[in-house]
C-alpha cells in the first residue's frame, strides 16, 4: 500500500505545474518535513513537523506529532483520509463522527481528496447525507480509483 500511495504522489505530482510544495518536501526535502494531524474534542488539527518533533500515540493507537506549525486548513492541497469503505462514487463510511467532513469543510474547494483503503469499492451507497463531502481518489492495495 506504502508503494502505490509513493507511486500515485510522484504520478500525480508530474501532472501539475506548480507541485504540492509540502508532499514534495515530505518526499525529497532534506528535512523530511511531513504534515500530520491532531484530534481534541472531534476537531482536527493540521501540524506541519518534521522528524524531529516527538510523537504521542493518540486514543485510537495512531502516532501524531505534539507540536509542530498550525496549517489552516484552507492551505492544504492535499488530504488523505482513512476510510472503512467507501463507493463506486466517492462516498465514504468512516467511524461515524463526521470529523472528517467537518475538517473537509474547512479545507479549500479544490483540495485534492484522497481515501486510504484495504478493501475495494463498494456498490453505490443508499444512505448519503447532504454534508457527505466524496473522494477525489481513492488507492487500494489492488487500484486507484478516481472520482468525478
Amino acid at each position: 500500500m506504502g508503494r502505490r500511495i509513493l507511486s500515485f504522489i510522484y504520478a500525480h505530482r508530474s501532472q501539475q505545474r506548480g507541485g504540492h510544495h509540502c508532499l514534495d518536501a515530505s518526499i525529497d526535502g532534506p528535512g523530511q518535513i511531513r504534515g500530520a494531524s491532531q484530534s481534541s474534542g472531534g476537531n482536527i488539527k493540521t501540524l506541519l513537523a518534521s522528524r524531529q518533533h516527538p510523537l504521542a500515540i493518540n486514543d485510537w493507537g495512531i502516532p501524531e506529532p505534539v507540536s509542530g506549525i498550525e496549517v489552516q486548513p484552507t492551505q492544504l492541497e492535499v488530504v488523505f483520509v482513512p476510510l472503512l469503505a467507501f463507493d463506486q462514487r466517492g462516498h465514504r463510511v468512516g467511524y461515524g463522527k463526521g470529523m472528517y467532513d467537518g475538517f473537509l469543510g474547512q479545507c479549500a474547494p479544490e483540495v485534492i481528496k484522497i481515501g486510504l483503503s484495504f478493501f475495494e469499492a463498494e456498490s453505490d451507497f443508499e444512505e448519503v447525507f447532504p454534508t457527505d463531502i466524496p473522494l477525489d481518489y481513492c488507492l487500494t492495495p489492488k487500484k486507484i480509483y478516481r472520482f468525478n
